[in-house]
């Protein structure tokens, strides 16, 4: 009974509309327990944890929510998804003011023709924009494209895509055979995958 009382009250005060703002909602936790640390008080959900806000939803096995901080730290299957994208990763620091998305460990984001996976992701929901870092593999489905580097940058609305630091782009036939590997200091790709700009000590 007191841990259904406390779900009530946790889902209460962070589901409280704001002014035209979307809020952060706790639509689920097995348990919620509250402590107070250095950095104020602090919310811990477990197990089977649900957020939503607005269209996007985060599910993990493991929450901190701090009353003093505009974040929220998720742990342990990680996933974040909106109606663009999905995301997984091992821990993901989620900025619900700014609707900013700190993704660290093995993570992926898969759309409905790109799957993007690196060490590192920060993932700009309002403005549709990624930035990923450390081992960075870009793959275009649709185009049969796998392009790889340290560093990339994604505009899903503008269908434009950058990778840096030593790139490299492999074209595969449908059989998934290599048909040729072209490496260089920058890549871009335009319209989707349609189109390559390759510039800078390009080989092929």
């Amino acid at each position: 009974m007191v841990k259904h009382v406390a779900y009530l009250l946790v889902l209460f005060m962070w589901a409280s509309p704001g002014k035209g703002e979307e809020k952060l909602e706790i639509v689920w936790a097995d348990s919620i327990t509250s402590e107070m640390t250095s950095d104020g008080p602090v919310r811990i959900l477990n197990w089977n944890v649900h957020l939503r806000q607005g269209d996007a939803h985060l599910y993990c096995d493991h929450v901190r929510l701090y009353d003093n901080r505009d974040e929220v730290i998720l742990d342990n299957n990680v996933r974040y998804i909106d109606p663009e994208k999905s995301l997984s990763a091992d821990q993901i620091i989620y900025d619900n003011t700014n609707r900013i998305v700190y993704a660290q460990g093995h993570v992926s984001v898969v759309d409905s023709i790109h799957t993007l996976k690196a060490r590192k992701v920060t993932y700009y929901h309002n403005d549709e924009q990624i930035i990923a870092d450390e081992n960075v593999v870009l793959t275009d489905q649709e185009n049969e494209i796998r392009l790889t580097g340290r560093h990339a940058e994604y505009l899903r609305a503008e269908k434009y895509a950058l990778v840096t630091g030593e790139p490299v782009l492999v074209k595969q036939d449908s059989s998934g055979a290599e048909e040729f590997r072209i490496s260089a200091r920058k890549m871009e790709l335009l319209d989707g995958g349609v189109k390559a700009v390759i510039t800078d000590s390009v080989r092929i």
